[in-house]
């Protein structure tokens, strides 16, 4: 099984987020960039920016965000749902092409290119770009950005409040590198599967679980 309880509890909460996100995308006006254009500055620089926001980002959430919301909560993010990956070469590879092939599309589609700029256009924010105008559309930018993120938390509602935290800020570091490159995909796909790969390295590992 792929991580029956877990994978299951996300696609019901990926669901209820998608249908809030269309509903959403239903009100936006005006152009918005392609999601899928090429990247800010080439494709291997895109790889680059994504590799290390994604690494950057795992181990600030396993050396800080995590004990805190450990020492918040009384307990650490629950991730027990994924605790058959460890010792396990098979499943875990099988996960790997799971969150690589699927996972981190669908999140990164719902999550960032779709409800950022759509709860932007419903803010009145003329573009997601990481350019801010003036401090109003920096307002209304971060705002569009946590609001997305807290959606993208409470579909990890599965590990506990604080999973729900970490994956909540962890959603905020990856709208911004969202709006960092001008409303393209490609870069928080990459940290994103970066930083999921890491964290399942880790579970296989016996770290985590």
């Amino acid at each position: 099984m792929l991580g029956g309880a877990a994978l299951g509890h996300d696609i019901a909460g990926l669901g209820v987020a998608v249908v809030v996100g269309l509903a959403w995308a239903l009100t936006r006006r005006g152009e918005t960039p392609s999601p899928l254009g090429r990247p800010r500055g080439g494709w291997r620089r895109m790889l680059g920016r994504g590799v290390a926001w994604g690494a950057g980002l795992q181990v600030v959430s396993t050396f800080a965000v995590e004990p805190l919301a450990a020492a918040l909560f009384g307990a650490p993010p629950d991730l027990s749902a994924f605790a058959y990956l460890r010792g396990d070469p098979s499943a875990l590879a099988a996960m790997l092409g799971v969150t690589w092939g699927l996972v981190v599309w669908i999140e990164e589609g719902l999550f960032r290119a779709m409800l950022i700029p759509a709860l932007g256009a419903a803010l009145g924010l003329a573009s997601i770009s990481g350019a801010a105008a003036d401090r109003r559309a920096s307002v209304r930018r971060a705002l569009a950005i946590g609001l997305a993120a807290a959606g993208f938390a409470l579909a990890h509602v599965y590990q506990g409040a604080s999973g729900v935290l970490a994956t909540g800020i962890a959603g905020v570091a990856l709208g911004v590198l969202f709006a960092r490159e001008d409303g393209r995909l490609w870069a928080p796909v990459v940290a994103h599967g970066t930083a999921n790969t890491l964290a399942l390295v880790a579970l296989y590992a016996g770290w985590g679980t």
